[in-house]
């Protein structure tokens, strides 16, 4: 059973409704920390999480943009353990801003790499776009108003969909 969780004024509600997998982490990860969820090409079945690369991230080839199908993993897991990784719903995730800026309730985030969280290096949503995101798949939406305090990467709330996202960033490529 979801929860619903209104997204704009006019009673326009989404029923994120969790949808998690047991994958093989292919690196240890943090609890909340955004992975890429690789499938066998066979079967069609989710078989591993791994770190996303930069071309999971909505890189634009013949004017098609493709990417990942994302997870946040939902407890600390080491490499070659089974994690626990939630593909859609209500989360705790690693979420950043780098500009710290405020952000209402329905705010969207794309998937940023290379965040130190905890000392290490981490995948996490984000909310600051620009340049150089352009096409990324927006896969989070906030639940909670955040004022301040989030240039370093925290746990926060959110719902996730990082299978269809919830559309993608425009902006300009300059």
């Amino acid at each position: 059973m979801g929860i619903l969780a209104p997204l704009a004024a006019g009673g326009i509600s989404y029923d994120p409704g969790n949808f998690d997998v047991s994958l093989l982490a292919n690196a240890a990860f943090q609890k909340g920390e955004v992975v890429m969820c690789d499938i066998d090409s066979t079967s069609g079945r989710f078989v591993s999480c791994t770190a996303p690369s930069t071309a999971s991230l909505g890189a634009v080839s013949s004017a098609i943009c493709s990417d990942g199908v994302f997870g946040v993993v939902l407890e600390a897991v080491a490499s070659g353990a089974q994690a626990k990784v939630r593909i859609r719903g209500t989360v705790k995730a690693v979420t950043q801003s780098t500009t710290n800026a405020a952000w209402a309730a329905d705010s969207i985030f794309i998937v940023k790499t290379g965040v130190t969280y905890n000392g290490v290096s981490a995948s996490v949503v984000e909310l600051d776009q620009g340049a150089g995101t352009v096409s990324r798949k927006w896969v989070a939406r906030g639940v909670e108003s955040i004022t301040s305090g989030m240039s370093t990467p925290q746990l926060r709330t959110l719902i996730f969909n990082g299978s269809e996202g919830f559309g993608r960033y425009g902006g300009t490529a300059s």
